[in-house]
């Protein structure tokens, strides 16, 4: 079980569905024993599956619990496959919401340094939110859609004058700062999945990193995860 503030995910494997019931049961019961209450309205169910070959056994739904193929956690949506496939309409949709009321803005006067600082504020952040989780596993023309709309910007001349920085760019400069702060902070939530330490690194003549940590084997998925990318990439 996950939490964070208010939101809590239950994760359950296929081989214990069977409790599922019993275990919702026990979150409603912690939730009553500390003066809150599990509001089943917003409960979602998300089953998710290795691939499409194995969709065919879908267990019973649970009473009064909706059943989805898409789940938004904490800001970013991931669909039954573990993919961000719908996430990226979702922050081109957001984004074009973004565009429009700086139009207005500018078009009621805002310009220069002043409109490039809610344009560096408001705009960018709707599509670089989270990104540390969800761009390495999106595919080169999800990230074209989502760089169009800083070209646009540019075409707009919504920046004030100010170019803003690539889209890839931003996503690497962020990527860097959370690495750092998972690197030299021990207390940091993820600092626990960073591989050993390389003891012999040492004594070969090799490449200088930003890290002292073991490469780890990675497949072509795993490779795409966050630390396992910033290993290697760092």
């Amino acid at each position: 079980m996950a939490k964070y503030a208010d939101d809590c995910y239950l994760i359950i494997p296929a081989s214990n569905s069977n409790s599922i019931h019993t275990e919702l049961a026990n979150v409603n019961n912690w939730a009553s024993s500390n003066n809150l209450s599990l509001n089943i309205k917003k409960t979602q169910e998300i089953i998710v599956y290795k691939s499409r070959h194995t969709m065919k056994h879908v267990p019973d739904t649970i009473s009064g619990i909706a059943r989805v193929k898409q789940l938004n956690i904490l800001g970013v949506t991931i669909d039954e496959m573990l993919t961000f496939t719908e996430h990226v309409p979702m922050k081109v949709s957001q984004a074009n919401q973004q565009l429009y009321a700086l139009k207005a803005l500018k078009a009621h006067g805002l310009s220069g340094t002043a409109l490039h600082n809610v344009c560096r504020a408001v705009f960018m952040p709707t599509i670089t939110y989270a990104s540390q989780a969800w761009w390495g596993f999106i595919s080169a023309a999800d990230k074209t859609k989502l760089s169009s709309l800083i070209h646009k910007v540019q075409r707009w001349e919504l920046d004030g004058g100010v170019s803003l920085p690539e889209l890839e760019q931003e996503c690497q400069k962020l990527d860097r700062t959370l690495f750092t702060s998972v690197l030299h902070n021990e207390q940091h939530v993820l600092h626990q999945l960073l591989p050993a330490i390389n003891v012999g690194l040492s004594s070969y003549n090799l490449r200088k990193r930003s890290h002292n940590r073991t490469l780890p084997l990675c497949t072509a998925l795993t490779a795409k995860n966050f630390i396992n990318r910033m290993l290697f990439e760092y």
